[in-house]
């Protein structure tokens, strides 16, 4: 099977092949943009959106400014409770089944 059939349709559009890291405190909605207006797959932990309510405010403000955004991914390690609050912000934005929790 060639490589692009392999490719999921939303990556098949790209620019380069690359997704951005999600770096603890350093990843914000803006380095986000710009990342995804390159071309490539922007991401950022959602743990660095402090206080929790401040996730609504990125989702929304990179919902307005991109059509294709639509899915989340949260990190729901021991040691911290924000994994199911940060899961109802993301799908109140992106919508049910939008969110996906992992484990440790």
């Amino acid at each position: 099977m060639p490589a692009a059939k392999r490719i999921p349709p939303i990556l098949q559009n790209l620019a380069l092949p690359v997704i951005a890291s999600p770096i603890f405190i350093v990843s914000y909605p803006e380095l986000v943009l710009a990342q995804c207006k390159a071309g490539i797959v922007g991401s950022f932990p959602a743990l660095n959106a402090r206080p929790a309510e401040l996730l609504d405010d990125w989702l929304t403000q990179m919902g307005e400014e991109l059509a294709s955004f639509k899915h989340a991914n949260l990190d729901a390690k021991v040691g911290h409770d924000r994994g199911e609050p940060d899961r109802a912000h993301v799908e109140r934005q992106a919508g049910a089944g939008r969110a996906h929790l992992r484990g440790p």
